[in-house]
């Protein structure tokens, strides 16, 4: 491909690339954001002190990421500051979606979690 070739680009190709670089400008404002929320855990103590029920972070806590991949349903049960009350309801509420998380999440924590080195 010359130079020219690649600067004819049709107007699909145009509009596929403004809305690779609006996703990633989206993701960008999104992670920004999360730095700057407050949250806190309101999943199941994970095993070994290395995440405890009740914790609050400013963003999402880096010593975690290997346990965010192991198991990303944890990264839902960081519930910012301000719906607190909202999600212990819906916690509490059998059957909730909400619930269902928390149950999952403290069953793996058993299972596999254990072994998470930080």
């Amino acid at each position: 491909m010359d130079e020219n070739s690649a600067l004819q680009q049709s107007p699909s190709d145009k509009k596929k690339i403004k809305n690779v670089i609006k996703k990633a400008d989206e993701k960008t404002i999104q992670e920004k954001s999360n730095k700057e929320k407050t949250f806190i855990y309101l999943g199941a103590n994970i095993p070994g002190g290395i995440l405890n029920h009740g914790a609050v972070f400013k963003g999402y806590p880096k010593y975690l990421s290997e346990l965010f991949e192991k198991t990303p349903e944890i990264k839902k049960l960081f519930i910012d500051i301000k719906d607190i009350v909202a999600f212990k309801e819906a916690v509490n509420r059998k059957g909730s979606e909400e619930s269902r998380l928390y149950q999952r999440v403290l069953l793996s924590t058993r299972e596999e979690l254990s072994n998470v080195r930080i």
